[in-house]
């Protein structure tokens, strides 16, 4: 039993360091090479969707859509959005099954689209921004000056399946929603969208909304049902369309190559797929009054679409994905605060709803590591490459010798190199 445990051992401490090595050097390839790497980790925040929003305010008959991107604005920062192209898109005629099943899909996501590789948008909106700087944004925010700035800063708008006067739309900088203490001294670009629920054909009671970001030709980031695409597990996500999504994490699930096979077996908590995981990213979004989740009636909360006041890391906390949580806990306590469960200012009652913008900002605090460590990694790194070149050289100076040996009709256990070889 002891050598047993002893081999588990050794064998879970390779891996854990092949894995640790793997990922960083491709991680960290991904970061400086491009803006394609998960958006945790985009050099320009411009191209990450920080949160989807999607709900019907009580007492309203709007559908009301936000859209949030880049983070953790501060004074007069700059923002090079002109890039950048930010798409929401919905589907009205994918089926849903709210049965509150064994597998807790509709406390998970929201319900369970029955064909989703047959997910398509009916209504899509293609918005592009104007670059601006942030202190041309910060005047006294009353409405006049919010309708201007909206139109100063939206450079062009295509709507697929509307016309002009069946929606509204504003775009602005606003306080960061996302309930997490250091973005509760942030600002964010927020792009929101309200549309009468009379302008949707028929007696419309189910959506699938889903958002992405576009830039330099490819497609950065993703978001649907809020956390998922944030999980390392699932970060595939975010370049590929809702259709596409199930079929994807099944492959990755029974074929993952070797480096996300090590990974999923040394840190299985971050990098193995879960038995739940096989649903499309998308938001589902019911009106039905007649859904009972527990058996009490379906709350017009998350993961039922998602409200400006849901506080998403404790409620996927719950369902099993805890990351954001631990993160959230982590990120208040070291500034010796209490986790936040609401943003730190009231919204509005009226549209855009979103808070205006704080004046008084300070940089989200990045993590960074010890010198010490880099050290350490940069030398590592310096032997892993001076031990590849080694192996090149050795290997081509082995195939010359075969090569040479072949020609003299020798064989390299009967001859003696030749001089100057």
């Amino acid at each position: 039993m002891g050598n047993m445990q002893s081999t588990f051992k050794f064998k879970s401490l390779i891996a854990i360091v092949f894995a640790f090595y793997t990922q960083f050097t491709f991680q960290a390839v991904a970061v400086l090479a491009s803006d394609h790497a998960d958006p945790l980790f985009l050099q320009k925040q411009e191209g990450g969707i920080t949160d989807l929003f999607g709900y019907v305010k009580d007492g309203s008959e709007n559908l009301t859509l936000i859209i949030c991107v880049r983070r953790g604005l501060i004074k007069d920062e700059p923002t090079p959005l002109l890039p950048y192209t930010y798409r929401l898109h919905i589907d009205l005629t994918s089926k849903i099954d709210f049965s509150d099943d064994v597998q807790g899909t509709l406390a998970r996501y929201g319900g369970h689209v029955l064909k989703p590789s047959e997910i398509e948008e009916e209504i899509s909106f293609e918005i592009k921004l104007n670059d601006a700087p942030v202190k041309n944004w910060r005047p006294e925010f009353s409405d006049t000056n919010d309708e201007y700035l909206s139109k100063t800063l939206l450079r062009k708008l295509e709507v697929k399946g509307l016309e002009q006067d069946q929606f509204r739309i504003w775009a602005g900088v606003r306080d960061d929603p996302f309930i997490l203490h250091s973005f509760s001294r942030t600002n964010c670009v927020a792009m929101v969208i309200e549309i009468p629920l009379a302008n949707f054909p028929g007696n419309q009671t189910d959506f699938v909304i889903w958002a992405t970001s576009e830039g330099f030709g490819k497609q950065i980031d993703h978001v649907g049902r809020s956390l998922r695409t944030m999980l390392p597990r699932l970060g595939f996500l975010n370049t590929l369309p809702p259709r596409e999504h199930v079929a994807e994490i099944t492959k990755r699930d029974k074929s993952p190559g070797p480096i996300a096979d090590v990974l999923a077996f040394a840190i299985p908590p971050l990098f193995g797929i879960r038995s739940y995981d096989f649903e499309p990213d998308v938001m589902i979004l019911t009106l039905r009054d007649d859904i009972l989740l527990d058996g009490e009636l379906y709350p017009q909360t998350y993961p039922n679409g998602r409200r400006l006041t849901d506080d998403i890391a404790k409620l996927c906390s719950i369902q099993g994905d805890s990351l954001l949580y631990d993160v959230s806990l982590a990120d208040a306590h070291h500034d010796n605060f209490p986790r936040p469960d609401s943003d730190n200012v009231d919204f509005l009652e009226t549209f855009p709803y979103l808070a205006p913008p704080l004046k008084c900002t300070v940089a989200v605090r990045e993590p960074s590591l010890r010198i010490q460590t880099l050290v350490i990694l940069v030398a590592v790194a310096a032997a892993v490459i001076l031990f590849q070149i080694s192996l090149l050289y050795f290997t081509i100076r082995y195939f010359r010798l075969k090569k040479h040996f072949r020609a003299r009709g020798l064989t390299t256990s009967s001859s003696i190199l030749p001089s100057g070889e």
